[in-house]
Formats: C-alpha cells, sequence, structure tokens
C-alpha cells in the first residue's frame, strides 16, 4: 500500500465529525501524522484514537485559537 503522507503532519479542522474525520482517517491511512482538530475536544479526541493520531481543541473563528494551534503542532 502507497503511503504518499509518510512523515508528514496534517492539522485538520472539524475533524470531530463528518467530511473533517473522513480526510483526517484518509491522510492517517496514508502515512500522515494526523492532528484531529475540532471545536468539540471530546469528539476529536475520539476520531484521534480511532486512527492513531493526536487531538487539539480549536475554535476555527479564534485568531487566538489559530495561534495556540499552530504552536501546539
Amino acid at each position: 500500500m502507497s503511503r504518499p503522507f509518510e512523515g508528514r503532519v496534517a492539522l485538520v479542522t472539524g475533524a470531530g465529525s463528518g467530511i473533517g474525520a473522513a480526510i483526517g482517517a484518509r491522510l492517517a491511512a496514508d502515512g500522515a501524522r494526523v492532528i484531529f482538530s475540532d471545536i468539540d475536544l471530546t469528539r476529536a479526541n475520539s476520531q484521534a484514537e480511532i486512527h492513531g493520531g493526536a487531538a487539539l481543541s480549536l475554535d476555527v473563528a479564534s485568531e487566538e485559537g489559530w495561534g495556540d494551534a499552530v504552536a501546539a503542532v
């Protein structure tokens, strides 16, 4: 199986469910170290546990939140 994102880090927003969760899952399957971020940390943690990534609480409407997220990643 090809792993084109091996050694890369991906920060995925809205990754607690829906399209964001699907994108995070695919990136993880393709070898990326995925940071699943969502305003709901519980949901982000759930996806991170399933796919072997990390979770981060992020409100994408918050400029300060983005600064904190980028620093954490």
